[in-house]
């Protein structure tokens, strides 16, 4: 099965594995699975430890961190002009 996993679950299973629901945690631990990124998730990854100083007990920097993910079993997917089109046509969810 192919997961696209967002940058939330992305830093608990590299942070905090720990936090991760059992089912949701064996889920991303099945090596039968394909487990995506979002290059978006990449950059909202460096931002915030750019800004934040998140992680930096994790990593050394935020090039060790992409390294990293490079090198992980997760695989990055682009953004394409398509995704844009969908994401413009997408309504807002103004519910609280």
């Amino acid at each position: 099965m192919r997961y696209l996993i967002d940058t939330n679950i992305f830093v608990y299973l590299m942070v905090e594995p720990d936090m991760l629901n059992h089912d949701v945690d064996a889920l991303l631990r099945d090596y039968d699975n394909q487990l995506y990124i979002s290059i978006e998730s990449l950059k909202e990854l460096v931002v915030a430890y750019r800004n934040k100083g998140l992680w930096g007990n994790v990593w050394r920097s935020e090039e060790d961190m992409v390294r990293d993910i490079i090198n992980s079993n997760i695989s990055i997917i682009p953004l394409k002009p398509e995704h844009l089109l969908t994401y413009a046509k997408m309504e807002i969810n103004n519910e609280q």
